[in-house]
């Protein structure tokens, strides 16, 4: 019977029997979505245990865990901005590129997404980094929280990256790379978060959050490292049976009307998730500036005021 052949992430394997492919897709499929669901579950009991652990640690408590999600609150919009939707966006375009056997398409797809995402990720890092203070202050009103928005800064560029990496080779067909460095992510947020904050028991709750915080970049920035060198191990393999392939009609698009493609997906995504997201972010915000005006004259201390509108906060989330 006449051999026949497919494209996969790793390059044209061989199949001896046309009846494979149909076999391989089918398992394949299956072997996808058990590692997505098992992956997910993981996720979600680590996001458990780290949040319980993280209250009953010593001078934490509802401040701590205030001023955390304060910081993360503004974090969560330029992360939603910058990331959401993007792995569905990427692996739409590059499935539907693959299933036409325009694999030098999908890789271009895959190349303009990652410059693109890149640097609006970059800029917003850059931008969080830069001005924390002044959206501690002037937003929040409460200049520590500074801190921790920098302390997160950094992650917001390499969550874009992974996002672009992640869609990619599920387009390809593959979802080992979004659920092993989904599951090890949260892994070390988990362990790096619990840990980190433990270090720094007896210090101030803003300073633990901040550490808290701290915890997510690093685990980003390894799950990160995880998808680059996943991606770099078959690069080769990727790369090789396109190079001298012709080139269809479709890959020869301007790079404007890919990016105009991408956009036209991905933004109404990104306005979606950011409705819930601003609401809780102007709850935040209205409780923290309310607790403060109300009991201006009740707790003298700067600090006090800030420790019990960040329990309330907390209360609230």
């Amino acid at each position: 019977m006449k051999s026949v052949y497919k494209y996969d992430i790793n390059g044209f394997v061989k199949a001896e029997k046309n009846g494979m492919i149909g076999k391989e897709n089918n398992t394949s499929f299956t072997k996808n979505l058990m590692m997505l669901i098992i992956s997910q579950l993981v996720i979600k009991l680590l996001g458990f245990v780290y949040r319980i652990v993280m209250m009953n640690i010593p001078g934490f408590g509802d401040v701590g865990k205030g001023f955390y999600n304060s910081g993360y609150q503004i974090y969560a919009i330029l992360l939603t901005v910058s990331s959401v939707g993007i792995p569905t966006v990427i692996s739409k375009l590059v499935a539907e590129r693959v299933g036409k056997g325009d694999n030098k398409g999908a890789h271009r797809i895959f190349k303009i997404s990652l410059v693109m995402f890149t640097s609006i990720g970059l800029m917003l890092s850059l931008a969080l980094f830069f001005f924390a203070e002044q959206i501690a202050t002037f937003v929040l009103n409460i200049p520590e929280i500074g801190h921790i928005l920098r302390a997160l800064a950094p992650a917001i560029v390499f969550v874009a990256v992974s996002a672009v990496l992640r869609g990619y080779f599920a387009g390809l067909g593959s979802m080992k790379a979004a659920s092993v460095s989904q599951t090890l992510e949260q892994f070390l947020k988990c362990v790096l978060t619990i840990t980190l904050v433990y270090s720094f028991i007896g210090s101030d709750p803003v300073i633990m959050a901040a550490a808290g915080n701290l915890a997510t970049t690093l685990a980003i920035i390894v799950s990160f490292s995880y998808l680059f060198v996943f991606y770099q191990r078959r690069r080769k393999g990727i790369l090789e049976p396109i190079q001298n392939k012709e080139v269809s009609e479709e890959a020869k698009e301007k790079t404007w009307t890919l990016v105009k493609a991408i956009l036209v997906i991905s933004v109404p995504m990104t306005l979606g998730s950011l409705v819930g997201i601003i609401n809780g972010t102007i709850d935040t915000i209205t409780i923290a500036r309310v607790v403060q005006g109300t009991y201006e004259g009740v707790l003298t201390r700067p600090e006090e005021l800030r420790a019990y509108a960040m329990e309330l906060v907390r209360n609230a989330c």
